[in-house]
């Protein structure tokens, strides 16, 4: 028996057709749920364990997200059904979500190999996919009738559960802030004006899963790679 699902627009943080109804914090910025991060006590937790809880959070997010895009295609699902189509959307790039890349970027370029400037950096790669994954719940709860919503909220909520732990991690055991948050515009225009070209938003949406399983599958090995050198 399928479970019922009950939701509430506190839950998705943002309203799609009226952009002055979204959030004034985004969750990224706070997800932990806390109104601020300046009275987070210090916490006495060697750095290499909360890397290690990190790894298993992120495969766990990256898992949900292989769940999701199977419903997206045959046999489970039958959004998108070419298959030369599909392979191809597999490897397709999408501006904002060199996901990746970045963090490779980041890892060449701190030759020190500090890992407040690393752990900085994925917090705002994962606060970037953040946007992207926000845009696609919402376009399923408008223009789906929220038939993927079952699945595609465990996969926002398993992000923000890894996102809380390195936040957390980054405040209470690093001792660093986090200074300046991305915006919804990393996600640019053209992107987010596909939600009414129902074709158009399923190779979108199927594009970010890819590029979600390829980054958390790339996190979660950077976490542990991490712990023997920091």
């Amino acid at each position: 028996m399928k479970a019922v699902v009950s939701w509430n627009w506190d839950q998705i943080y943002s309203h799609p057709l009226n952009i002055e109804k979204r959030s004034t914090t985004p969750r990224w910025e706070t997800p932990c749920s806390r109104d601020t991060s300046d009275s987070l006590p210090p916490m006495v937790i060697p750095v290499e364990q909360a890397l290690r809880a990190m790894s298993v959070k992120s495969t766990l997010q990256k898992d949900a997200v292989i769940v999701l895009k199977k419903n997206y295609i045959p046999v489970l699902g039958r959004r998108l059904t070419n298959s030369f189509l599909i392979t191809n959307l597999e490897t397709a790039d999408m501006e904002g979500l060199n996901l990746v890349e970045e963090s490779d970027n980041m890892q060449t370029a701190c030759k020190n190999n500090n890992i407040s400037t690393i752990l900085l950096n994925e917090y705002r790669l994962l606060s970037t996919l953040a946007v992207f994954l926000e845009k696609v719940l919402e376009d399923e709860v408008y223009f789906e009738h929220s038939e993927l919503y079952d699945l595609m909220a465990p996969v926002q909520d398993k992000l923000y559960e890894l996102m809380c732990d390195l936040h957390t991690t980054l405040y209470t055991i690093l001792h660093v802030t986090i200074e300046n948050h991305v915006t919804r515009d990393v996600m640019n225009t053209d992107l987010r004006s596909l939600s009414e070209d129902r074709s158009s938003r399923y190779y979108r949406d199927y594009v970010i899963y890819s590029k979600n399983i390829q980054y958390l599958n790339h996190l979660s090995a950077k976490f542990l790679n991490l712990t023997t050198s920091s």
